[in-house]
């Protein structure tokens, strides 16, 4: 199990996060635990689709994860404490992404859940679904909590700067090797 370190320019929010990953055939399994006094969701977004612009506006769980290290092209999945999805191709981290839009674009699946204090998810990252080449997963977890004003930024591996900046491919980390 992994713990999810705060980013430095986070405003003082009381939450644990912490994940778990294991390949499992074909799949690359990830589960968030995320413990918070209160969530922070909007059910403005859709649960029919996966293309929900400004989710991460709003508490989410969220995996990037490429094959390889060509420290480009890498997918971005997250997930609200509701179970709306988003997901998006990133080719060059601000400059060229590829929507997905439909669950159907997909083999992965995921969920969410609600508990006593806070909220669990799952990805199911299906490997033919994860872009570049090669047997080895690289990538990095993270968690946004809280409202607009008060935000918190997680990572597995969190950047330096005063700005939290989840979009760093050279940040990722080993996950594990496709079986």
């Amino acid at each position: 199990m992994l713990n999810l370190s705060p980013h430095r320019s986070n405003p003082a929010l009381e939450a644990k996060i912490t994940v778990d990953h294991r390949m499992s055939g074909k799949y690359f399994c990830v589960g968030f635990s995320v413990a918070c006094s209160e969530l922070f969701e909007n059910e403005k977004f859709s649960m029919e689709h996966c293309h929900n612009i400004g989710l991460w506006d709003f508490d989410v769980t969220e995996v990037f994860i490429q094959r390889g290290t060509n420290h480009t092209k890498y997918l971005e999945l997250q997930i609200s404490p509701l179970g709306q999805v988003f997901a998006l191709y990133i080719d060059e981290p601000r400059i060229k992404t590829r929507s997905i839009n439909e669950f159907s674009e997909l083999k992965t699946s995921f969920s969410a859940i609600k508990t006593l204090n806070g909220f669990n998810t799952e990805f199911k990252v299906a490997v033919s679904d994860i872009p570049g080449a090669g047997d080895k997963l690289f990538g990095n977890f993270f968690a946004c909590l809280g409202p607009k004003d008060f935000r918190s930024y997680f990572a597995l591996n969190t950047n330096s700067e005063e700005i939290a900046d989840f979009h760093r491919p050279e940040l990722f980390q080993p996950l594990g090797t496709i079986l």
